[in-house]
C-alpha cells in the first residue's frame, strides 16, 4: 500500500512537471497549450490527494497524513533528481526503450 501510495504521489509530480513547459523543453517534448497544461494540473492534483488513500488505510488518518507528506516528499526529491541529472534520465529511457522493444518482439514471437 506505501507502494501504492509514492507511485500515485511520483505520478502526480510528474503530471505537475510535464504541464510545465521548461521540463518539457527539458524532455524533449513538444510545446502544448494552456488547457492541455490545466488538464495535467488537474490531473496532478488528482493523483496527489488520491494517494492519501493508502496511508490513511495503513494508519489512523493523523498518522496516516504523516506518512502521506513524507511519502510525497520522497516522491518530489525523486523526481527533482531525475529532471536535474540527465544521465540518469537517459538511463531509465534506454531501459523504457529496451522494455518495450522486448515486449514488442514477444509479442511478434507469440502471433
Amino acid at each position: 500500500m506505501i507502494l501504492l501510495a509514492f507511485i500515485l504521489a511520483h505520478a502526480g509530480f510528474m503530471a505537475f512537471a510535464l504541464s510545465m513547459a521548461r521540463h518539457r523543453r527539458d524532455l524533449h517534448l513538444k510545446p502544448i497549450g494552456t488547457r492541455h497544461a490545466t488538464g495535467l494540473r488537474i490531473c496532478g492534483y488528482g493523483l496527489l490527494g488520491i494517494a492519501l488513500w493508502p496511508c490513511w488505510i495503513l494508519f489512523a488518518l493523523s498518522v496516516g497524513i504523516v506518512v502521506w507528506i513524507g511519502i510525497l516528499s520522497v516522491a518530489a526529491i525523486l523526481l527533482a533528481a531525475l529532471l536535474a541529472w540527465p544521465p540518469c534520465l537517459t538511463m531509465w529511457s534506454k531501459v523504457f526503450h529496451l522494455t518495450v522493444s522486448m515486449a514488442a518482439r514477444l509479442r511478434g514471437a507469440v502471433r
